[in-house]
């Protein structure tokens, strides 16, 4: 048995008649489906345009002033540590005296030194035993020499000059070397059977 149903309060005169409410089925599973997929696309959309902005393959480069110029970066080589130059000095000297005679004719020539006494080697001339011109030897320099030599005597003509000079050589370190000569002791002879000395002590 039903309870009995009371009739619809009737409103203050005036006003409009209350209407019965309507039974909304938003919250069904259905409905439900449909408004949680389209929060994920919100959701995934918004994500994908935040995400874009971040990328730096995605962004616009900025735009390149033609007025700057372009800077290159160049390294420097560092400079080498200075190396100290070794020091020159002269690993041996060879002393010489030269014996020296030119001019014209083909005189006969000696030479040497107090205790060496040598000879020119010459086989022309009129006795035979000339030298041509110019003539030229050395020995070498020893202190124990008392004196140095030299003597050409002509075979009946000519004009001669003869000269002993001290030639000295230095042979350095770094593989160079360098000559001085001086010339000690010269003479002259003219005509006949004239000799032309030089001699130092």
């Amino acid at each position: 048995m039903q309870p009995p149903q009371e009739p619809p309060a009737t409103p203050p005169e005036g006003f409009p008649p209350i209407q019965p409410k309507k039974n909304h089925h938003w919250y069904r599973p259905r409905n439900v489906a449909i408004g949680t997929g389209a929060l994920l696309v919100g959701i995934i959309v918004a994500g994908v345009a935040t995400g874009s902005g971040n990328d730096p393959a995605s962004q616009s480069p900025p735009p390149h002033n033609y007025n700057t110029p372009a800077v290159t970066a160049t390294t420097q080589a560092p400079l080498p540590a200075d190396t100290p130059t070794p020091e020159v000095t002269v690993t041996r000297s060879d002393e010489q005296i030269v014996f020296k005679v030119w001019g014209s004719g083909q005189p006969s020539i000696q030479y040497g030194t107090d205790s060496d006494n040598r000879d020119g080697g010459g086989h022309v001339g009129f006795l035979g035993e000339g030298n041509y011109l110019p003539w030229s030897d050395h020995l070498k320099f020893h202190d124990s020499a008392l004196y140095y030599y030299v003597t050409a005597q002509l075979e009946g003509s000519g004009d001669i000059k003869c000269a002993l000079v001290a030639k000295v050589t230095d042979y350095y370190s770094d593989g160079t070397h360098q000559t001085q000569t001086e010339r000690v002791a010269s003479g002259h002879a003219s005509g006949g059977y004239n000799i032309c000395q030089a001699e130092s002590s």
